[in-house]
């Protein structure tokens, strides 16, 4: 039965009675919140707040990633400001950057927090697998993150990749 608050008047000249119903006990729950362990692992890296700040940036999570795609050029043409070229081998493409002010199209990259140098054109095909990918960002010239920018080539795009190992990574700590 649930508790119940009932009024009764007590006299010290004769005894009392009172008729109290009680109700059916409905058991509660206390409040509960759950978070995704991939959430945890994008915001304990900063991507959630970077990705919810007025800072520019074009974010890429979830569905929004075609895990699907054959390369990770595929993947990026959803992207604004950066072309999709083929490198003349038949099977890899460069990603160049459009709004440049260099002109030069330069493009750099971080994987998991660590920048990676492109030994060749389209040399991040085969390094990052569409289904690996968490999460990624593009950012423009000064739209970049202090942590993400490269000095000298503060006018190139960065393209900021976050992966299953990193994500798994930070989950088991």
């Amino acid at each position: 039965y649930a508790a119940a608050d009932q009024p009764v008047e007590l006299s010290s000249t004769r005894p009392a009675t009172a008729t109290i119903t009680l109700g059916d006990f409905i058991p509660t729950l206390a409040v509960m919140r759950t978070e995704a362990a991939e959430d945890k692992a994008l915001s304990d890296i900063g991507y959630l707040q970077r990705k919810k700040s007025s800072a520019g940036g074009y974010f890429l999570d979830g569905n929004q990633i075609n895990h699907e795609a054959l390369s990770f050029s595929d993947v990026m043409r959803v992207a604004p400001g950066l072309r999709i070229s083929p490198t003349g081998d038949g099977r890899t493409y460069v990603i160049t950057d459009t709004r440049g002010a260099s002109g030069s199209g330069c493009v750099n990259y971080f994987v998991d927090g660590t920048q990676w140098t492109s030994m060749s054109p389209g040399d991040i095909d085969d390094y990052v697998r569409p289904a690996e990918i968490v999460a990624a960002a593009v950012y423009h010239g000064t739209d970049t993150p202090p942590q993400y920018t490269v000095s000298g080539q503060s006018s190139c795009a960065t393209i900021v990749i976050w992966t299953v190992a990193k994500v798994r990574q930070r989950n088991t700590k």
